[in-house]
């Protein structure tokens, strides 16, 4: 049921992008990701303009051909790639706060984007968010990836499925050095003694 629902959200996401009027949308998704380059996500809870502005970067990448989200692939930095790992743990959050599966496919997008680029024992470091936020919601995290696996390059599909075919023991957040805390209602990830930061 969670999988279909997650299709029917998709598929909305991709109609909504496609009758955007204005401005195309490969220039929107690169205009949103220099938005997240300036954006700080260090203070919690973050506001709710930053967790949509990191819904609105996976709608509109989602909305992409296969050929201009490679293009996105290849544009990202290493300040954006930082930016984008972080948001993941961002949208995982809220995937938690709202019981809402939509967030979690958005969560593991920003993973889509960056690509594994860097060193994919990081993203490890920030996809045990999402684990965690999916577990909460009783739904398979892999289930989510195969459902959205044609955004991903064919890489970091592999990375991402790697990753869901861990064992769980290996996924905990307190082996990241990560706990969850309420910080004005909201549940939201936070470092153990320090262990771990954005």
């Amino acid at each position: 049921m969670r999988a279909k629902r997650l299709r029917q959200a998709i598929h909305e996401v991709v109609k909504s992008v496609n009758h955007e009027a204005g401005v195309e949308k490969e220039t929107m998704i690169y205009q949103k990701l220099a938005l997240l380059k300036r954006t700080s996500l260090r203070f919690k809870p973050v506001a709710p303009e930053i967790r949509y502005l990191g819904f609105d970067i996976f709608r509109h990448y989602v909305g992409l051909s296969d050929d201009d989200r490679e293009r996105v692939r290849e544009s990202i930095d290493d300040a954006c790639s930082k930016k984008l790992l972080s948001m993941s743990g961002v949208l995982a959050e809220e995937a938690m706060n709202s019981s809402d599966v939509d967030w979690i496919a958005a969560s593991i997008g920003m993973h889509a984007i960056e690509n594994f680029r860097y060193d994919y024992r990081e993203n490890y470091r920030h996809l045990v968010l999402a684990y965690f936020a999916s577990s909460v919601m009783e739904t398979d995290l892999a289930d989510v990836v195969r459902e959205i696996e044609s955004i991903f390059s064919p890489g970091g599909a592999k990375c991402m499925l790697d990753f869901c075919g861990r064992d769980d023991a290996i996924n905990r957040l307190w082996s990241f050095g990560i706990e969850v805390k309420m910080v004005d209602g909201r549940r939201t990830f936070a470092p153990i003694d320090g262990a771990y930061g954005r």
